[in-house]
């Protein structure tokens, strides 16, 4: 009896033995020789994201009104299926791929319940990318820091003045707690029906009060805006000054 117990012990020990030192051929095994690691989700490299306001005020009808837009963009948009954003506990909703290379969507106040927004600023937003591998990647939280209340406040031309073919835009100084550059907007209308953006100036300085036109304007009804963007591409929109080019008027 002692006898047949020690071979089973013994077999046993040797049984151990073998399997200690068996080799791993699982490939799931990390200490198999065969063994594959996973490969992680390809991330697209530079994956950024933004949240900014947009305030435009207008003179027919004499209203203002408040507005989000969030953009996203990487340095290989072709490796992006899709782009969702997540605002606390609403739906999510997709980005749309603009024609500017990048994905973007607006948002009116209403969708906040707050007309004006104030609520929104410094409130997380999540983005969502799925790659064309099918991997998902969050980016974020994203934030609203500011919304520009102020609007610009236009001199000349308004109220249907007649302009020379190279209008001198000219509007009234302002003084904000934080850095921002003005841009100005020419918009040929035809029959009050069609838009037609003809001139956008480059950004100036908020320093600046006026900025003349440099392309000649053809004979027509023109409308002018000026905006004011701040740092995180935050603005503000003023009313429109209406004027109308004749060039024969100043030959």
């Amino acid at each position: 009896m002692k006898k047949c117990l020690a071979i089973v012990i013994l077999a046993g020990i040797i049984v151990i033995a073998i399997g200690c030192s068996a080799p791993h051929d699982n490939p799931l095994d990390p200490k198999s020789d065969y063994y594959v690691p996973p490969i992680p989700p390809y991330i697209p490299p530079g994956i950024e994201a933004r949240v900014r306001s947009v305030h435009i005020s207008r003179n027919f009808p004499t209203t203002d009104s408040y507005s989000l837009i969030v953009e996203a963009w990487s340095d290989e948009p072709a490796a992006i299926d899709s782009v969702w954003i997540t605002y606390q506990n609403q739906p999510r909703v997709a980005l749309s791929w603009t024609t500017q290379g990048f994905w973007a969507a607006l948002f009116s106040a209403s969708y906040f319940g707050d007309p004006r927004l104030g609520s929104v600023i410094g409130q997380p937003f999540v983005f969502t990318f799925r790659t064309t591998e099918d991997s998902l990647h969050t980016e974020g939280p994203a934030y609203l820091f500011r919304v520009i209340e102020d609007t610009p406040q236009l001199i000349s031309p308004i109220h249907g003045s007649t302009e020379s073919p190279f209008p001198l835009l000219s509007w009234e100084p302002y003084e904000a707690g934080f850095p921002f550059d003005y841009q100005a907007v020419v918009i040929l209308t035809v029959e009050q029906q069609f838009e037609t953006i003809v001139w956008t100036s480059e950004l100036l300085s908020s320093t600046e009060t006026e900025v003349q036109v440099d392309d000649s304007l053809v004979n027509g009804d023109y409308y002018w805006t000026l905006s004011m963007i701040d740092s995180f591409e935050n603005s503000s929109r003023s009313k429109e000054g209406e004027f109308t080019v004749v060039e024969s008027d100043f030959r």
